[in-house]
Protein backbone atom coordinates (compact mmCIF):
# COMPACT_ATOMS: atom_id res chain seq x y z
CA UNK A 1 0.00 0.00 0.00
CA UNK A 2 3.05 2.13 -0.33
CA UNK A 3 2.98 5.69 -2.71
CA UNK A 4 6.65 6.56 -2.33
CA UNK A 5 8.14 3.76 -4.14
CA UNK A 6 11.21 3.90 -6.69
CA UNK A 7 9.32 4.42 -9.42
CA UNK A 8 6.25 6.43 -8.48
CA UNK A 9 10.20 9.65 -6.97
CA UNK A 10 11.41 9.07 -10.13
CA UNK A 11 8.26 9.72 -12.07
CA UNK A 12 7.32 12.63 -10.37
CA UNK A 13 10.89 14.31 -10.27
CA UNK A 14 10.74 13.59 -14.15
CA UNK A 15 7.61 15.51 -14.18
CA UNK A 16 8.78 18.47 -11.81
CA UNK A 17 11.72 18.39 -14.61
CA UNK A 18 9.75 18.58 -17.60
CA UNK A 19 7.10 20.80 -16.16
CA UNK A 20 9.99 23.37 -15.10
CA UNK A 21 11.14 24.07 -18.38
CA UNK A 22 7.67 24.37 -19.98
CA UNK A 23 7.40 27.13 -17.46
CA UNK A 24 10.49 29.10 -17.85
CA UNK A 25 10.61 29.31 -21.67
CA UNK A 26 6.36 29.85 -21.67
CA UNK A 27 7.03 33.13 -19.75
CA UNK A 28 10.36 34.65 -21.46
CA UNK A 29 8.99 33.11 -25.12
CA UNK A 30 6.99 36.36 -26.01
CA UNK A 31 9.63 39.61 -25.21
CA UNK A 32 12.17 36.93 -26.56
CA UNK A 33 10.84 36.74 -30.35
CA UNK A 34 10.21 40.68 -29.90
CA UNK A 35 13.09 41.52 -29.15
CA UNK A 36 15.48 38.88 -31.10
CA UNK A 37 13.11 39.02 -34.34
CA UNK A 38 11.58 42.23 -33.89
CA UNK A 39 8.17 40.39 -34.03
CA UNK A 40 5.09 41.88 -33.81
CA UNK A 41 2.55 41.03 -30.61
CA UNK A 42 0.15 38.65 -32.28
CA UNK A 43 3.42 36.84 -34.03
CA UNK A 44 5.10 36.89 -30.38
CA UNK A 45 2.36 35.46 -28.44
CA UNK A 46 2.18 32.76 -31.06
CA UNK A 47 5.76 31.62 -30.46
CA UNK A 48 4.87 31.23 -26.99
CA UNK A 49 1.43 29.61 -27.43
CA UNK A 50 2.37 27.31 -30.32
CA UNK A 51 4.27 25.43 -27.74
CA UNK A 52 0.41 24.40 -26.66
CA UNK A 53 -0.89 23.41 -30.71
CA UNK A 54 2.06 20.73 -30.64
CA UNK A 55 1.12 19.04 -27.74
CA UNK A 56 -2.38 19.04 -28.88
CA UNK A 57 -1.93 17.67 -32.03
CA UNK A 58 0.33 14.94 -30.70
CA UNK A 59 -1.80 14.15 -27.56
CA UNK A 60 -4.82 12.22 -29.56
CA UNK A 61 -2.37 9.73 -31.60
CA UNK A 62 -0.02 9.40 -27.80
CA UNK A 63 -3.29 8.40 -26.30
CA UNK A 64 -4.40 5.99 -29.07
CA UNK A 65 -1.31 3.84 -29.31
CA UNK A 66 0.23 4.37 -25.79
CA UNK A 67 -0.72 0.13 -24.50
CA UNK A 68 0.35 0.05 -28.02
CA UNK A 69 3.81 0.76 -28.68
CA UNK A 70 4.22 0.49 -24.54
CA UNK A 71 3.95 3.43 -21.78
CA UNK A 72 8.14 3.23 -20.87
CA UNK A 73 8.66 3.53 -24.60
CA UNK A 74 6.16 6.13 -25.80
CA UNK A 75 7.50 8.40 -22.54
CA UNK A 76 10.87 7.84 -24.17
CA UNK A 77 10.28 8.63 -27.24
CA UNK A 78 8.49 12.30 -26.18
CA UNK A 79 11.35 12.54 -23.34
CA UNK A 80 14.18 11.84 -26.40
CA UNK A 81 12.00 14.96 -28.97
CA UNK A 82 11.37 16.96 -26.21
CA UNK A 83 15.48 17.07 -24.98
CA UNK A 84 16.23 17.36 -28.87
CA UNK A 85 14.19 20.43 -29.45
CA UNK A 86 15.96 21.95 -26.00
CA UNK A 87 19.06 22.24 -27.89
CA UNK A 88 17.57 23.72 -30.73
CA UNK A 89 16.53 27.21 -29.61
CA UNK A 90 20.18 28.87 -29.91
CA UNK A 91 20.57 27.81 -33.55
CA UNK A 92 16.69 29.06 -34.21
CA UNK A 93 18.40 32.36 -36.06
CA UNK A 94 14.96 33.10 -37.77
CA UNK A 95 11.60 33.59 -36.66
CA UNK A 96 10.23 30.48 -38.47
CA UNK A 97 12.78 28.24 -37.04
CA UNK A 98 11.69 29.14 -33.29
CA UNK A 99 8.50 28.67 -34.38
CA UNK A 100 9.03 25.19 -35.02
CA UNK A 101 11.35 24.50 -32.25
CA UNK A 102 8.39 25.42 -30.21
CA UNK A 103 5.51 23.08 -31.89
CA UNK A 104 8.50 20.59 -31.96
CA UNK A 105 9.44 21.07 -28.31
CA UNK A 106 5.39 20.67 -27.44
CA UNK A 107 5.08 17.60 -29.43
CA UNK A 108 7.73 16.13 -26.92
CA UNK A 109 5.62 17.54 -24.38
CA UNK A 110 2.39 16.10 -25.62
CA UNK A 111 4.01 12.38 -25.84
CA UNK A 112 5.81 12.45 -22.43
CA UNK A 113 3.20 13.72 -20.39
CA UNK A 114 0.27 11.37 -22.07
CA UNK A 115 2.59 8.33 -20.94
CA UNK A 116 4.04 9.48 -17.74
CA UNK A 117 0.20 10.71 -16.43
CA UNK A 118 -1.30 7.59 -17.84
CA UNK A 119 1.15 5.57 -16.67
CA UNK A 120 1.47 6.82 -12.87
CA UNK A 121 -1.97 4.99 -12.23
CA UNK A 122 -0.17 1.78 -12.71
CA UNK A 123 1.99 2.09 -9.86
CA UNK A 124 -0.90 3.60 -7.11
CA UNK A 125 -1.91 1.63 -4.81
CA UNK A 126 -6.04 1.28 -5.80
CA UNK A 127 -7.19 2.64 -2.60
CA UNK A 128 -4.73 5.73 -2.70
CA UNK A 129 -4.76 6.59 -5.74
CA UNK A 130 -6.11 10.27 -5.98
CA UNK A 131 -3.84 11.01 -2.54
CA UNK A 132 -0.43 9.72 -4.77
CA UNK A 133 -1.93 11.52 -7.87
CA UNK A 134 -2.17 14.76 -5.69
CA UNK A 135 1.32 14.43 -4.34
CA UNK A 136 2.32 13.85 -7.85
CA UNK A 137 0.85 16.66 -9.93
CA UNK A 138 1.92 18.85 -7.17
CA UNK A 139 5.31 18.46 -8.88
CA UNK A 140 3.47 20.90 -11.63
CA UNK A 141 2.76 22.92 -9.18
CA UNK A 142 5.89 23.98 -7.62
CA UNK A 143 7.21 24.06 -10.97
CA UNK A 144 4.24 26.56 -11.76
CA UNK A 145 6.13 28.98 -8.94
CA UNK A 146 10.30 28.52 -9.57
CA UNK A 147 10.46 28.48 -13.61
CA UNK A 148 9.05 31.92 -13.87
CA UNK A 149 11.30 32.76 -11.38
CA UNK A 150 14.12 31.35 -12.83
CA UNK A 151 13.54 33.01 -15.83
CA UNK A 152 12.76 36.31 -14.93
CA UNK A 153 16.06 36.20 -12.65
CA UNK A 154 18.11 35.12 -15.89
CA UNK A 155 16.68 37.61 -18.27
CA UNK A 156 17.18 40.39 -15.57
CA UNK A 157 21.50 38.89 -16.22
CA UNK A 158 20.48 39.86 -20.06
CA UNK A 159 21.39 35.73 -20.64
CA UNK A 160 19.05 34.26 -22.52
CA UNK A 161 20.96 31.68 -24.11
CA UNK A 162 21.60 30.91 -20.54
CA UNK A 163 18.41 29.78 -20.01
CA UNK A 164 17.80 28.03 -23.54
CA UNK A 165 21.09 26.00 -21.49
CA UNK A 166 19.94 25.42 -18.29
CA UNK A 167 16.35 24.36 -20.11
CA UNK A 168 18.36 21.62 -21.86
CA UNK A 169 20.13 20.42 -19.21
CA UNK A 170 17.46 20.06 -17.35
CA UNK A 171 15.69 17.91 -20.35
CA UNK A 172 18.58 15.91 -20.56
CA UNK A 173 18.19 14.81 -16.77
CA UNK A 174 14.40 14.40 -17.54
CA UNK A 175 14.96 11.82 -20.38
CA UNK A 176 18.42 10.15 -17.90
CA UNK A 177 15.87 9.37 -15.25
CA UNK A 178 13.63 8.10 -17.46
CA UNK A 179 15.61 5.14 -18.35
CA UNK A 180 15.09 4.24 -14.73
CA UNK A 181 11.61 3.78 -14.56
CA UNK A 182 9.58 0.56 -15.40
CA UNK A 183 5.40 1.03 -15.01
CA UNK A 184 3.42 -2.20 -14.84
CA UNK A 185 0.87 -1.99 -17.53
CA UNK A 186 0.12 -4.69 -20.37
CA UNK A 187 3.60 -5.81 -21.05
CA UNK A 188 4.08 -5.79 -17.21
CA UNK A 189 7.15 -4.47 -17.23
CA UNK A 190 5.54 -1.37 -18.93
CA UNK A 191 7.82 -1.39 -21.74
CA UNK A 192 6.75 -3.84 -24.22
CA UNK A 193 3.71 -3.47 -26.59
CA UNK A 194 0.26 -4.11 -25.38
CA UNK A 195 -3.26 -5.53 -27.53
CA UNK A 196 -4.80 -2.84 -29.19
CA UNK A 197 -7.86 -3.43 -26.90
CA UNK A 198 -11.33 -3.24 -28.43
CA UNK A 199 -11.72 -2.38 -32.29
CA UNK A 200 -12.88 1.30 -32.20
CA UNK A 201 -16.42 2.23 -33.41
CA UNK A 202 -15.13 5.00 -35.61
CA UNK A 203 -12.46 7.51 -35.86
CA UNK A 204 -13.35 9.24 -33.52
CA UNK A 205 -13.87 6.44 -30.96
CA UNK A 206 -10.16 5.16 -32.14
CA UNK A 207 -8.96 8.99 -30.49
CA UNK A 208 -11.15 9.82 -28.01
CA UNK A 209 -12.47 7.84 -25.19
CA UNK A 210 -16.23 7.99 -24.93
CA UNK A 211 -16.55 7.59 -21.58
CA UNK A 212 -14.32 10.30 -19.95
CA UNK A 213 -16.01 12.91 -22.31
CA UNK A 214 -18.79 13.89 -19.43
CA UNK A 215 -15.72 15.07 -16.75
CA UNK A 216 -13.29 16.14 -20.00
CA UNK A 217 -16.03 18.50 -20.87
CA UNK A 218 -16.32 19.46 -17.13
CA UNK A 219 -12.57 19.99 -17.47
CA UNK A 220 -12.96 21.99 -20.85
CA UNK A 221 -15.38 24.63 -19.75
CA UNK A 222 -12.98 24.52 -16.58
CA UNK A 223 -10.20 25.54 -18.69
CA UNK A 224 -11.65 28.60 -20.23
CA UNK A 225 -12.51 29.68 -16.91
CA UNK A 226 -9.31 28.95 -15.88
CA UNK A 227 -7.34 30.78 -18.59
CA UNK A 228 -9.36 34.17 -17.54
CA UNK A 229 -7.42 34.17 -14.31
CA UNK A 230 -4.00 33.52 -15.80
CA UNK A 231 -4.26 35.60 -19.05
CA UNK A 232 -6.54 38.85 -17.79
CA UNK A 233 -5.65 39.08 -13.60
CA UNK A 234 -2.29 41.07 -13.89
CA UNK A 235 -4.90 43.67 -16.38
CA UNK A 236 -7.38 43.20 -13.72
CA UNK A 237 -5.24 44.09 -10.82
CA UNK A 238 -3.47 46.74 -12.67
CA UNK A 239 -7.07 48.38 -13.36
CA UNK A 240 -7.83 47.73 -9.35
CA UNK A 241 -4.48 49.33 -8.73
CA UNK A 242 -3.85 46.16 -6.69
CA UNK A 243 -0.70 45.13 -8.43
CA UNK A 244 1.06 45.17 -5.28
CA UNK A 245 -1.02 42.44 -4.08
CA UNK A 246 -0.56 40.32 -7.14
CA UNK A 247 2.02 38.46 -6.28
CA UNK A 248 0.42 37.36 -3.25
CA UNK A 249 -2.30 36.36 -5.10
CA UNK A 250 -0.17 33.60 -6.67
CA UNK A 251 1.31 32.92 -3.39
CA UNK A 252 -1.47 31.85 -1.86
CA UNK A 253 -3.01 29.90 -4.41
CA UNK A 254 0.01 27.48 -5.07
CA UNK A 255 0.17 27.62 -1.30
CA UNK A 256 -3.43 26.30 -1.13
CA UNK A 257 -2.56 23.56 -3.41
CA UNK A 258 -0.08 22.53 -1.70
CA UNK A 259 -1.94 22.32 1.85
CA UNK A 260 -4.84 20.79 0.06
CA UNK A 261 -3.04 17.97 -1.21
CA UNK A 262 -1.96 16.76 2.37
CA UNK A 263 -5.59 15.47 3.04
CA UNK A 264 -7.68 16.19 -0.14
CA UNK A 265 -6.64 13.19 -2.12
CA UNK A 266 -7.32 10.61 1.21
CA UNK A 267 -10.61 12.24 1.40
CA UNK A 268 -11.37 11.39 -2.24
CA UNK A 269 -9.75 7.81 -1.73
CA UNK A 270 -12.55 7.47 1.28
CA UNK A 271 -15.45 9.02 0.23
CA UNK A 272 -15.82 8.89 -3.60
CA UNK A 273 -15.50 11.25 -6.09
CA UNK A 274 -18.89 14.14 -5.02
CA UNK A 275 -17.37 14.90 -1.65
CA UNK A 276 -14.19 16.30 -3.32
CA UNK A 277 -15.98 18.09 -6.58
CA UNK A 278 -19.03 19.53 -5.82
CA UNK A 279 -17.36 22.09 -3.00
CA UNK A 280 -13.94 22.15 -5.48
CA UNK A 281 -16.60 23.59 -8.05
CA UNK A 282 -18.26 26.02 -5.55
CA UNK A 283 -14.49 27.31 -4.04
CA UNK A 284 -13.58 27.73 -8.11
CA UNK A 285 -16.92 29.56 -9.33
CA UNK A 286 -16.79 31.84 -5.66
CA UNK A 287 -13.32 32.61 -6.34
CA UNK A 288 -14.60 34.31 -9.86
CA UNK A 289 -17.05 36.03 -8.07
CA UNK A 290 -14.67 37.25 -5.51
CA UNK A 291 -12.23 38.42 -8.40
CA UNK A 292 -14.96 40.42 -10.25
CA UNK A 293 -15.91 42.29 -7.05
CA UNK A 294 -12.71 42.75 -5.56
CA UNK A 295 -11.79 46.09 -4.09
CA UNK A 296 -8.71 45.33 -1.74
CA UNK A 297 -5.32 43.53 -1.67
CA UNK A 298 -7.36 41.14 0.88
CA UNK A 299 -10.21 40.46 -1.73
CA UNK A 300 -7.75 39.66 -3.82
CA UNK A 301 -5.49 37.06 -1.88
CA UNK A 302 -8.93 35.32 -0.58
CA UNK A 303 -9.54 34.86 -4.47
CA UNK A 304 -6.49 33.85 -4.88
CA UNK A 305 -7.05 30.87 -2.07
CA UNK A 306 -10.91 30.29 -3.51
CA UNK A 307 -9.04 29.30 -6.82
CA UNK A 308 -6.62 27.37 -5.90
CA UNK A 309 -8.96 25.04 -3.57
CA UNK A 310 -11.13 24.89 -6.38
CA UNK A 311 -9.04 24.43 -9.75
CA UNK A 312 -5.84 22.99 -7.94
CA UNK A 313 -7.89 19.94 -6.44
CA UNK A 314 -10.35 19.62 -9.61
CA UNK A 315 -6.97 18.72 -11.85
CA UNK A 316 -5.73 15.50 -9.70
CA UNK A 317 -9.50 14.79 -8.80
CA UNK A 318 -10.86 14.52 -12.48
CA UNK A 319 -7.31 12.63 -13.40
CA UNK A 320 -8.49 9.67 -11.42
CA UNK A 321 -12.15 9.84 -12.17
CA UNK A 322 -10.89 9.87 -15.93
CA UNK A 323 -9.36 6.38 -15.05
CA UNK A 324 -11.41 4.93 -12.54
CA UNK A 325 -14.27 5.49 -15.50
CA UNK A 326 -12.48 4.26 -18.47
CA UNK A 327 -11.65 0.22 -19.24
CA UNK A 328 -8.27 -0.75 -18.37
CA UNK A 329 -6.75 -1.38 -21.86
CA UNK A 330 -7.86 2.19 -22.75
CA UNK A 331 -6.83 3.81 -19.88
CA UNK A 332 -3.90 5.78 -22.10
CA UNK A 333 -6.81 6.78 -24.49
CA UNK A 334 -8.34 8.15 -21.11
CA UNK A 335 -5.53 10.17 -20.11
CA UNK A 336 -4.78 11.96 -23.73
CA UNK A 337 -8.54 12.76 -24.03
CA UNK A 338 -8.89 14.52 -20.46
CA UNK A 339 -5.62 16.52 -21.45
CA UNK A 340 -6.96 17.27 -24.85
CA UNK A 341 -10.22 19.10 -23.93
CA UNK A 342 -8.08 20.39 -21.20
CA UNK A 343 -6.24 22.13 -23.80
CA UNK A 344 -8.36 23.26 -26.01
CA UNK A 345 -10.11 25.03 -22.84
CA UNK A 346 -7.00 26.91 -22.47
CA UNK A 347 -6.32 27.67 -25.95
CA UNK A 348 -10.14 28.63 -26.69
CA UNK A 349 -10.23 30.55 -23.53
CA UNK A 350 -8.40 34.12 -24.59
CA UNK A 351 -10.26 33.69 -28.25
CA UNK A 352 -13.54 33.26 -26.59
CA UNK A 353 -12.87 35.66 -23.38
CA UNK A 354 -11.52 38.81 -25.56
CA UNK A 355 -15.04 40.35 -27.17
CA UNK A 356 -16.36 39.48 -23.91
CA UNK A 357 -14.24 41.93 -22.25
CA UNK A 358 -14.01 44.43 -25.11
CA UNK A 359 -18.01 44.51 -24.58
CA UNK A 360 -18.50 44.36 -20.55
CA UNK A 361 -15.50 44.71 -19.02
CA UNK A 362 -13.11 42.46 -16.92
CA UNK A 363 -15.64 42.45 -13.70
CA UNK A 364 -18.27 41.09 -15.94
CA UNK A 365 -16.21 38.73 -17.95
CA UNK A 366 -15.57 37.37 -14.06
CA UNK A 367 -19.06 37.05 -13.30
CA UNK A 368 -19.86 35.44 -16.09
CA UNK A 369 -16.72 32.75 -15.75
CA UNK A 370 -18.46 32.07 -12.28
CA UNK A 371 -22.00 31.25 -14.12
CA UNK A 372 -19.68 29.11 -16.69
CA UNK A 373 -18.04 26.73 -13.68
CA UNK A 374 -21.73 26.07 -12.38
CA UNK A 375 -22.68 24.93 -16.13
CA UNK A 376 -19.79 22.36 -15.18
CA UNK A 377 -21.02 21.25 -12.00
CA UNK A 378 -24.17 20.82 -14.38
CA UNK A 379 -21.77 18.95 -16.93
CA UNK A 380 -20.95 16.67 -14.13
CA UNK A 381 -23.98 16.02 -12.30
CA UNK A 382 -25.56 14.61 -15.35
CA UNK A 383 -22.63 12.76 -17.09
CA UNK A 384 -20.99 11.65 -14.09
CA UNK A 385 -22.60 13.07 -10.01
CA UNK A 386 -25.73 11.31 -9.71
CA UNK A 387 -24.62 7.94 -10.63
CA UNK A 388 -21.51 6.41 -9.36
CA UNK A 389 -19.61 9.74 -8.67
CA UNK A 390 -20.06 9.09 -4.97
CA UNK A 391 -19.71 6.32 -4.51
CA UNK A 392 -15.66 6.03 -4.35
CA UNK A 393 -13.73 4.97 -7.24
CA UNK A 394 -13.26 1.48 -8.74
CA UNK A 395 -10.17 0.23 -8.62
CA UNK A 396 -7.92 -0.40 -11.69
Amino acid sequence: MRIWTRTFVLATVVNFLVSLVFFMLMVTMATYAGERFSASDSVAGLAASIFIVGALVVRPFAGRFLDVVGRRRMLLLGLGVFSVASFLYVPADNLGLLLGVRMLHGAGLGASHTAIAASIMTVLPPARRSEGMGYFTLSGTVATAVGPAIALAVLQLGAVEWLFGFGAVLSTAALLLAFGLKFPGPGRDGGEAGPVGDRPHSPVSGFLERSVLPIATMMLLLGIAFTGVLTYVSTHAAALDLTAALSGFFLVYSGVIAVSRLFVGRLHDARGDNVIVYPALVSMAAGLVVLALASSGVALLVAGGLLGLGMGTLQSSAHVIAVSVAPLHRVGLATSTLFIMMDLGVGLGPLALGPVIAEWGLGAMYLGLSALVLVAAGVYHLGHGRGRGGAGSPSL
